[in-house]
């Protein structure tokens, strides 16, 4: 059952239901698969009731493969778990248990009361890092928070009177790009959309937009800013309050890191990634709030410029220390990934 499994989370992954987890199903009988579907976005069809929907009358006395349990109650979509037994599915095999109190075993529970086999933990923790976010939100309030910066072999973000594009090549670009197709939002300081204007959308590659969230508390933000544009949702979270056309002004009287993340959360943001600036990158970095940090490096050398860390520690004994997990060239430019070993990962 596992390469049915990691089918499922394939699925799963072509879908941005923030603030429901990502989730694929397979449907599997006399040794093929006769139907498959996964979560595309929040208020849509489950992953299993559209497997359900394309396996039809042959999925009485199939299998159902799917990465997280069934839900058994009423949200925007009737339960999945009245789905399933109305199919006649007969056995269920289930990648981890849904962290949602609304649901923690009970699926499970309600399939097993109708005399479906059901079986958990398969590829589980492939399953569990499939939906961090997810179960980040869920447990802490807080999105799991990818900080990405493009940065100068010598650690500089921008010239000292603030220039900075492009510091990295197309092809790391274009590498940017893709993650935005994979998260929820994408976070930038009021800096930077007045130094460059930035749209923080998906151009160099087929993907769906990630949200803008820009923090800019005294809501200087031009009307003509690229990220009011209307391509994607944008919020704007400010101690001010205003109307923006095609942006929610979202107020906010605490700006501490952990606040911004909080009220990210709350919005129902489970995976967020943070492009800049500085101010940003060095507070979240120094709260200790990030989960993953991706810097690409550049060949250039700037000097005197804009650093992406400016907090000050008195010993090495005070570092944040981060596991770097990958390493590898991007076009003419280096890619170092690396996890907070400070904070808990699934």
């Amino acid at each position: 059952m596992k390469w049915l499994m990691a089918k499922a989370i394939r699925l799963a992954q072509e879908g941005k239901p923030a603030p429901n987890p990502k989730v694929g199903a397979v449907i599997y009988k006399d040794g093929r698969i006769i139907g498959t579907g996964y979560h595309r976005k929040a208020g849509y069809p489950h992953a299993e009731v559209i497997a359900i929907r394309a396996g039809g009358s042959a999925c009485s006395g199939a299998t159902l493969i799917t990465n997280l349990e069934p839900c058994c109650h009423y949200g925007r979509t009737p339960p999945c778990t009245d789905q399933i037994i109305q199919a006649g599915i007969k056995r269920v095999v289930i990648g981890m248990i849904d962290p949602n109190p609304l649901v923690t075993g009970k699926g499970v529970a309600r399939l097993k009361e109708a005399g479906i086999g059901v079986e958990v933990g398969v590829e589980e923790e492939a399953c569990e890092r499939l939906n961090r976010g997810y179960i980040k939100r869920l447990e802490t309030g807080l999105p799991y928070t990818i900080v990405k910066i493009a940065s100068s072999l010598d650690g500089r973000i921008a010239t000292l009177e603030g220039e900075s594009r492009w510091i990295t090549s197309h092809e790391a670009r274009r590498y940017v790009h893709l993650l935005r197709s994979k998260v929820d939002a994408v976070v930038v300081g009021i800096g930077t959309v007045l130094s460059d204007d930035p749209r923080l959308t998906v151009r160099h590659l087929p993907g769906e937009n990630p949200a803008r969230i820009i923090v800019d508390p005294k809501l200087r933000i031009p009307d003509q800013a690229s990220v009011l544009d209307g391509s994607a949702p944008t919020y704007i979270l400010s101690q001010s309050s205003g109307k923006k056309q095609n942006g929610e002004v979202i107020t906010l009287t605490d700006f501490h890191p952990e606040s911004i993340l909080r009220r990210i959360g709350e919005l129902g943001f489970n995976e967020i990634m943070v492009e800049g600036g500085g101010r940003i990158f060095s507070s979240i970095i120094e709260s200790n709030l990030f989960d993953e940090l991706i810097i690409i490096y550049s060949g250039k050398i700037i000097g005197s410029g804009i650093p992406f860390a400016r907090f000050k520690i008195a010993s090495l004994e005070e570092a944040l220390r981060v596991e770097i997990v990958e390493v590898r060239q991007i076009g003419p430019d280096l890619l170092l990934r690396g996890i907070n070993v400070h904070r808990n990962h699934r």
